[in-house]
C-alpha cells in the first residue's frame, strides 16, 4: 500500500512539472509574437513593437488620431508590418450659387466632384481642368451655364407723321391718334449662375399691326391787306411772317419777297427751336427770333441773312447766324430757325428754305 501511494506521488509531481513546462513554452511563444511594425503619418516615419494586430488598437496605443477623410494602409506578415496613413486635405467648391466641401487624400478635380455629388452640365465652365491632380487644399469654381428658349408678347410702338392740307383753314388742326401693336418674341437665353447675361432673338411674329398717329395741319389762306415792310415785319409775299430781328436794317425786297440785292443763295433743310427765358446763343447774344442756329463752318458767325421756305408757306425773313446747332455733325446743311412757342416750332416743323446771303 505504501508503495501504491508513492507511486501516486510521483505520477502527480511528474504531471505537475509537466504543466509548468507547457506554461513555460506558452509564455516564451507570446513574447516571440511581438510585431514590429513601421507606422509612415505623413513626411513623419517611426517604428514600434506591438502585440496588437490591428490598425485601430495601434493607432490607439500610439496616440495618433484620424481626421475625416484620412486613409490608412496595413501590412502584417510574420510579425513585420506597415502602417501608412495619408492625411486628407479640403477641397472647397463654388457650383453656380451654392457651396460645397469635400476631404480628399488624392485624386482630381473630376474626383472632387464626384465626391461632394456634383456632375457639370453640357455647357458648364470650371476654372481648373478636370485632370488636374489635387495635392493639396484646392478650390473649385464651377459656372452653371445653361440655354433656355422663352417666348413672350412685346408692344410696337405707334409713329408719328405731320401732314399739312390747304382743305383746313391755316391755324388749324386734325389728329388722328395712334394704336401700338404687337408682337410674338421668341428668344434663345443664355444663363449663367442664374443670370442671363446674352439673348438671341429667334423669330419675331407681328400679332397686331400698330397704326400711325397723324397730324394735318391746315395751310388754307385768308385772304390779307398788303403790308408796308419796316424794319421788323415783313410782308406776306409768300406766306406767313415771322417777326425777327431789327440789327440788320431795311432790306428791300421784290413782290416775291425776295432780296433786291444779296451775295448768294444757298438751300438748306430747316427745322425749328425754342429756349426757356434768358437762354445764351454760342455768340454770346440773347436767343430770340432772328438768331438762328447754324454749322459754323458752313456758315460763319455773323452772317446776315434773308430766309424763305420753299414751299411758299413762310417767310422767316431776317436772320443772323449766332447759334450752333445739335445736328452740326450729322447733317451740316441744316439751320436751326428760332420761333417764340412751342406751338410756333410745331407749326413749322421741317422743310426746306432758301437762304440769302445779304451784301
Amino acid at each position: 500500500m505504501f508503495q501504491a501511494k508513492f507511486a501516486i506521488i510521483k505520477c502527480v509531481t511528474a504531471l505537475v512539472v509537466a504543466l509548468s513546462t507547457v506554461t513555460a513554452m506558452v509564455a516564451f511563444a507570446a513574447t516571440d509574437y511581438v510585431n514590429k511594425v513601421t507606422i509612415t503619418d505623413g513626411d513623419n516615419s517611426f517604428e514600434v513593437e506591438t502585440y496588437c494586430s490591428n490598425v485601430s488598437e495601434i493607432l490607439s496605443e500610439n496616440q495618433i488620431t484620424l481626421s475625416d477623410g484620412d486613409v490608412t494602409e496595413f501590412e502584417l506578415k510574420d510579425g513585420v508590418g506597415t502602417l501608412k496613413i495619408m492625411r486628407s486635405f479640403p477641397v472647397h467648391i463654388t457650383y453656380g450659387n451654392e457651396k460645397y466641401s469635400t476631404n480628399m487624400t488624392e485624386g482630381t478635380v473630376a474626383k472632387a466632384l464626384q465626391s461632394a455629388g456634383l456632375t457639370l452640365g453640357e455647357y458648364d465652365m470650371c476654372n481648373k481642368n478636370l485632370e488636374d491632380v489635387l495635392t493639396a487644399e484646392s478650390y473649385i469654381d464651377v459656372v452653371s451655364v445653361e440655354y433656355k428658349t422663352v417666348t413672350y408678347e412685346e408692344s410696337i410702338p405707334f409713329t408719328t407723321k405731320v401732314e399739312y392740307s390747304n382743305k383746313l383753314n391755316k391755324g388749324d388742326t386734325k389728329v388722328t391718334e395712334g394704336e401700338e401693336g404687337s408682337k410674338t418674341v421668341t428668344v434663345k437665353q443664355r444663363v449663367e449662375n442664374g443670370v442671363v447675361t446674352s439673348v438671341e432673338v429667334l423669330s419675331e411674329n407681328v400679332t397686331k399691326q400698330a397704326t400711325t398717329k397723324t397730324t394735318v395741319i391746315g395751310t388754307k389762306k385768308a385772304a390779307v391787306q398788303k403790308q408796308q415792310v419796316n424794319d421788323k415785319k415783313q410782308t406776306e409775299a409768300t406766306g406767313k411772317v415771322v417777326e425777327t430781328i431789327s440789327e440788320i436794317g431795311d432790306v428791300k425786297v421784290d413782290a416775291n419777297g425776295v432780296p433786291l440785292k444779296y451775295s448768294k443763295a444757298m438751300t438748306f433743310r430747316a427745322s425749328a427751336y425754342t429756349s426757356p427765358k434768358g437762354a445764351i446763343c454760342s455768340t454770346g447774344v440773347a436767343a430770340k427770333p432772328g438768331y438762328i442756329a447754324v454749322n459754323p463752318n458752313i456758315i460763319p458767325y455773323g452772317t446776315k441773312m434773308y430766309i424763305v421756305s420753299n414751299d411758299g408757306k413762310y417767310v422767316y425773313g431776317y436772320a443772323i447766324a449766332a447759334d450752333t446747332g445739335g445736328f452740326a455733325n450729322r447733317n451740316p446743311y441744316m439751320v436751326d430757325l428760332y420761333f417764340n412757342t412751342e406751338s410756333a416750332c410745331i407749326n413749322f416743323g421741317i422743310r426746306n428754305v432758301t437762304i440769302y446771303v445779304l451784301e
